[in-house]
């Protein structure tokens, strides 16, 4: 009995395992702004930690927004 046991937990280990690679594989690659397709620069001020601070706040693009004879070209 306790020889079915290990080789059960030797399974679920190896199956935890494998499904925690493919899970690393399906994320991808990390994304990056093509200057070419998105010209413009990057906000450094734009972080994951910073959302609730930038562009989370009403009224945030206000302050970054480019005018008007530029985005009209």
């Amino acid at each position: 009995m306790p020889r079915i046991a290990t080789v059960v937990a030797l399974l679920g280990f190896i199956v935890g395992l494998v499904l925690l690679w493919q899970g690393s594989k399906a994320a991808g690659p990390v994304l990056v702004a093509d200057p070419v397709r998105t010209p413009g620069v990057l906000n450094p001020e734009v972080r994951q930690e910073t959302i609730g601070d930038t562009i989370c706040t009403r009224g945030w693009t206000r302050t970054v927004r480019p005018p008007t004879s530029y985005t009209k070209r």
